[in-house]
């Protein structure tokens, strides 16, 4: 459930599986939401090169403008 406390460890760690790894190496993401599944949120994540974040936005502005026709 959205905000609920996780006690489990291992379910933490596969809760962050796909937000460490860019975290860690220092490369520019984000996350654009693309669906809805019943309440919960489905992103899509777009990691970039370093020092490309402008390309990043860019992509994820892309993303957003296609979801929308």
């Amino acid at each position: 459930k959205i905000g609920e406390r996780v006690e489990d460890p291992l379910l933490m760690y596969l809760i962050d599986v796909n937000t460490v790894p860019p975290n860690l190496t220092g490369h520019p993401a984000i996350s654009v939401p693309v669906h809805r599944e019943g309440e919960l949120p489905v992103g899509l994540q777009l990691i970039a090169p370093y020092f490309c974040e402008e390309r990043l936005f860019q992509a994820a502005k892309i993303v957003e403008e296609g979801l929308r026709r």
